[in-house]
Parts: structure tokens; C-alpha cells; sequence
């Protein structure tokens, strides 16, 4: 397998862009947000959930049924990696290998239980707002994942700019969408580009807009006129001035 762990934010968008594109259209858009994820950082694995801390935690998408025991364990147990991350608003990584000298020995247990041995990477989403968000990556004993975990946090908070719709994240992205109307016409024609470019749907060609603007640190509307000005391509990840 290529080692991908120093990767460039740049191209590991690009791969996340085609490895999207590759996908089954048919197969709901937040859920092909989440394999995406799985293949490019080389996890077994990635559920969203959104409300993390709140009476109203909602699953935004998961990959397979492991990882949806994985988030509802630790929901189950009110612990783990997952309340950590939201807590503290940073990465949180985990082995639950060994329950004696686990920091959440009833989650490492009831894991080992039903899943036996696995590594959990759990990653905040917008940790200062009042829905929190968490993407939690797993592997299988303790494999690593295949970029580094801070490219791994890059791509899951950018992804999660693009599924949280209510984050204040997602608002600020959605900035060209809400602005001037010579703004909005911009996006709209980026969004079509990006759709020939790759050939996937309007939603997803809005996503990777979305993810490409949190990753640079601006607005949609600034991403959209690269794009429509041939400074930025998704296709080839060819940006002027690279």
C-alpha cells in the first residue's frame, strides 16, 4: 500500500474528490461522504454523529455495522474516545485491546464483547458550537491509519463542514450562497464545472466546494471564483502558484 502519511492537505483532497466520484451515485450522499473518508485515510470504518453531548444525538452516516456498534457502544456506556473528543475539542486516539488498563474499561469491555480488538480515532467537528459533532475512524487491532492523524483531522472536519448544515462552520462556508447575487451566480457556475470535471452530482460537486473552502480557511463564494477563474481544478488538483 502507497504511504500516504505525508501527503499534501492539497492532494489528499483531490484523492478524497476522486475517490468520491468513483462511488455509487445510487447510494445516499452522506453516506458516500463517509466511504470516501474511509478509503482515502485507509480506516476500516467512519460514522458521524452530530449532537454528540445532547438529548438529540443523531447518526449523520455510517460506513458498515462495526462502525455503528462502535459509535452506540460509547453511547450506550457514556464513555470513550467519542465524549473525550467532544469534551475537549481535540483528536482522541484509542486502543480498547486491553481492558485492564483501558481509561474506559466498561467501553473496552463491552467492545472486546461484541467486536473483539479494535483501535478508535475520534475526531470533533465544530467543538465550540452548540451541536457538536464527532467522526469516529476505526481499524482492526492496532492498525494505523494510512495518512497522518493530523491529515486524517484535516479531511474529517472538512468533511464535516460539508454534512453539518446547521454548524456554525457550515454557515460561514455557505457565506457565497447567502451573498450578493453576483455571488451566488459564481457557485452555481463553479458547482457545474466541478460536476464536468469529475462527473458526479450537483450535491457532491457543492460538497467538495464546501470541504475545499474550510480546508483553505474562506468562504465558498472565494473557492468558487478559483474555479471559475481555471486557478483551482479538482480533476488534477492543479492550483496556480503550486
Amino acid at each position: 500500500m502507497r504511504d500516504h502519511s505525508h501527503e499534501e492537505p492539497t492532494r489528499l483532497l483531490v484523492r478524497f474528490a476522486e475517490t468520491l466520484a468513483a462511488l455509487d451515485y445510487s447510494r445516499p450522499q452522506a453516506w458516500r461522504l463517509c466511504e470516501a473518508v474511509r478509503q482515502v485515510v485507509g480506516a476500516s470504518g467512519v460514522v458521524v454523529t452530530i449532537g454528540y453531548l445532547s438529548d438529540v444525538r443523531t447518526t449523520l452516516c455510517a460506513t458498515d455495522d462495526v462502525a455503528l456498534a462502535v459509535d452506540g457502544l460509547q453511547e450506550l456506556v457514556g464513555e470513550g474516545p467519542g465524549f473525550d473528543a467532544a469534551v475537549g475539542g481535540e483528536m482522541v486516539t484509542a486502543h480498547l485491546g486491553d481492558i485492564q488498563q483501558s481509561r474506559w474499561p466498561h467501553l473496552s469491555r463491552a467492545l472486546w464483547d461484541e467486536l473483539s480488538d479494535v483501535t478508535i480515532f475520534a475526531i470533533p467537528i465544530d467543538a465550540s458550537a452548540q451541536l457538536t459533532g464527532v467522526v469516529t475512524l476505526y481499524t482492526r487491532q492496532r492498525r494505523t491509519l494510512g495518512v497522518s492523524g493530523q491529515n486524517a483531522a484535516m479531511l474529517a472536519r472538512a468533511i464535516g463542514s460539508a454534512l453539518f448544515a446547521d454548524g456554525r462552520r457550515q454557515q460561514a462556508s455557505d457565506e457565497g450562497l447567502r451573498g450578493p447575487w453576483t455571488s451566488r451566480v459564481v457557485v452555481y457556475e463553479a458547482t457545474g464545472m466541478v460536476m464536468a470535471q469529475l462527473s458526479i452530482s450537483a450535491d457532491d460537486a457543492l460538497s467538495l466546494l464546501r470541504s475545499r473552502a474550510y480546508v483553505a480557511n474562506t468562504d465558498l463564494a472565494a473557492i468558487a471564483r478559483q474555479v471559475v477563474q481555471r486557478e483551482l481544478t479538482f480533476g488534477n488538483a492543479s492550483v496556480h502558484g503550486d
